[in-house]
């Protein structure tokens, strides 16, 4: 990658490559020819993005910053349709978002969207919004279903966080259905703490074309010192109206080591 150039507008330009040689033989393979193969897969993209900053009160100030990263492979994607892959706000501007090492997302896209931030008089983020979506000159469906990364239009993938005081976060990801009238994903995590008691809770569900899962899940913990913790775990799974387990865990954790006793 190139480093980030900066005009006097303030646009930031960043040129990104990703060169790949494979070289394989299978035997008894689904994925792979008898043969030696030996092939070079390639993508470039243009990544543009504008820093915005806006100063209220008592030292208060929002940040908003809209991007695109425009992308182009000469290689075909190989048939992987059927892999489990997910398109989060984490991943959807990585240049290698497949997460293949044998493979590669070929022809052209663009990917926009927008990070923003509030951030309150202590310099910390209060709340915090990203959203992206990915445009893609045809349709290709040998890329994973799940992450509807093939379609002329991706989903819309979210995130909003709140974080009311270092004691008490809350954080939600999204999948929006192109035609804005399905949520495909629900991810919902919190974290309470207070003094050594840490509570955390996800709400999670998956629907549609990205998967059929629904669960609840709640990890309390207590801290007795920065080396010994004592851990409670349990997810009930909404779908089948079950509870999958419940995890009783022990831990010690020094500066090299870590060292567990669970129940199950």
């Amino acid at each position: 990658s190139t480093k980030e150039y900066v005009s006097g507008f303030g646009i930031n330009h960043k040129f990104k490559s990703l060169l790949k040689n494979i070289n394989s033989e299978g035997t008894n393979s689904k994925k792979y020819k008898k043969d030696m193969q030996s092939e070079v897969l390639s993508i470039l993209s243009y990544d543009v993005k504008l820093p915005l900053i806006k100063e209220l009160d008592n030292n208060k100030k929002n940040y908003f910053t809209p991007k695109i990263s425009i992308r182009h492979s000469p290689n075909k994607t190989k048939n992987v349709k059927e892999e489990a892959r997910d398109l989060n706000t984490t991943n959807v501007f990585s240049l290698n978002r497949l997460g293949f090492n044998d493979n590669i997302e070929g022809g052209t896209s663009a990917t926009l969207g927008f990070d923003f931030s509030h951030q309150n008089e202590d310099g910390n983020d209060f709340l915090t919004k990203k959203i992206a979506t990915i445009f893609r000159e045809k349709e290709d469906k040998n890329l994973p279903d799940t992450s509807t990364l093939g379609k002329k239009q991706s989903d819309i993938v979210g995130e909003i966080g709140f974080n009311a005081s270092k004691n008490f976060l809350i954080n939600y990801n999204y999948s929006l259905d192109n035609d804005w009238d399905q949520v495909n994903l629900h991810n919902i995590t919190n974290e309470f703490r207070i003094n050594n008691f840490v509570n955390k809770f996800s709400f999670y569900e998956e629907n549609n074309i990205i998967g059929n899962k629904s669960y609840f899940e709640n990890s309390f913990s207590y801290l007795f010192n920065g080396k010994n913790s004592l851990s409670f775990k349990t997810r009930e799974n909404k779908k089948d109206n079950l509870t999958e387990f419940y995890n009783l865990i022990y831990e010690y954790k020094n500066d090299c080591l870590t060292a567990s006793i669970i129940y199950n």
